[in-house]
């Protein structure tokens, strides 16, 4: 099996109140880690472009203590934990959208 080619994504990332990008490899395990968790599910936000976030799909079940949240334009509900925008229908094509957008898209609560 041929090594998939890194990619740019965004990271959102409440607990430390950051937006950010990275390199990666777009993998389960490589995104896993960046989000340190077990389980993650597909957040499609309407923006242009198939773009879309990977959430812990466990996010809402841990402690109180350890939830910390963002809302992004677009969506009715808080999202919870670390997540990170990519593109494609299965979320392995490089982010294109710039930083600046997407920092003003999302609010920490």
């Amino acid at each position: 099996m041929a090594k998939k080619a890194p990619i740019r994504v965004i990271v959102i990332n409440p607990k430390n109140e950051t937006i950010t990008e990275q390199t990666v490899t777009p993998t389960f395990q490589e995104y896993y880690k960046i989000m340190e968790c077990e389980i993650i599910e597909a957040a499609r936000p309407p923006l242009a472009g198939g773009h879309f976030l990977w959430v812990d799909e466990n996010g809402w079940a841990k402690p109180a203590h350890e939830l910390h949240t963002f809302i992004m334009k677009g969506y009715q509900s808080s999202l919870v934990g670390t997540a990170i925008m990519v593109r494609g229908t299965a979320g392995q094509a490089e982010c294109n959208l710039t930083l600046d957008y997407v920092k003003s898209i999302v609010k920490f609560t």
